[in-house]
């Protein structure tokens, strides 16, 4: 019992640092890339709690583009509710249920690295039109919990090195505490199999694994980085 609040208690936290503490600051960049694209229909895959889709909102009603968004967990169901104009479904990126070359823009924001897989990109490109558009906005990998911390006992000096990390590392200033915290838990329930076999399972990439994924299908246009955490991938479906 006390391990499930622990991990329902650091998902919690996760959730604050990544949608409201730095994910939120780009999510007007992100909007802007949208539009700037100028897409008639999109598709959004692994669109989670739905953060920022109230800043979409206003371009949506106005009937400029019809939006799509998707996402595998059935829980997030009620985070939907009152989202006026855009079409929500439980759904996998492995196997979309809609039309061939239904889309003119699919998008990730910060769900790319979960879904990265050779069917999902062939998916992707089936729904896309000959012409249409790939939009990644996502995490970078960074050692914020390394993966000796899940195989061994680390040793006083590893421990400070993380903390020296969390404290001067420019991107973590907005929830510093948050991430002391989650770094405290993962230390003391780490050796638990059942949380080791999660976090473990958890995947991101670095920019150059990013480029190199996309590149397999899309003709990349354009990639920029932000600070040491994020990246933005633009693409065009490869005839």
């Amino acid at each position: 019992m006390l391990i499930k609040f622990i991990k329902q208690f650091d998902g919690w936290l996760f959730r604050q640092w990544l949608f409201e503490g730095h994910f939120k600051p780009y999510d007007q960049v992100f909007v802007k890339e949208v539009v700037t694209i100028s897409p008639k229909k999109v598709l959004e895959i692994g669109c989670g709690r739905a953060q920022y889709h109230d800043k979409l909102v206003n371009v949506i009603k106005r009937g400029e583009i019809i939006y799509n968004a998707i996402d595998i967990d059935e829980s997030l169901r009620t985070a939907w509710d009152n989202k006026n104009g855009i079409a929500y479904k439980v759904m996998g990126a492995n196997r979309l249920d809609f039309l061939d070359k239904a889309f003119d823009l699919v998008i990730f924001r910060g769900s790319f690295h979960e879904v990265a897989s050779t069917i999902a990109m062939k998916e992707i490109c089936r729904v896309l039109a000959d012409e249409g558009k790939l939009l990644i906005f996502d995490l970078i990998n960074k050692p914020l919990y390394a993966s000796h911390f899940l195989k061994n006992n680390p040793s006083i000096n590893v421990v400070i090195k993380h903390l020296k990390y969390i404290f001067t590392e420019q991107e973590l200033q907005i929830n510093k505490f948050i991430h002391l915290v989650r770094f405290i838990l993962f230390l003391i329930i780490r050796n638990i199999p059942s949380y080791k076999k999660e976090i473990v399972a958890e995947k991101k990439y670095s920019a150059n694994e990013y480029i190199r994924i996309v590149e397999g299908k899309f003709d990349i246009s354009e990639t920029k980085q932000f600070g040491e955490l994020y990246i933005l991938i633009k693409g065009g479906k490869r005839a």
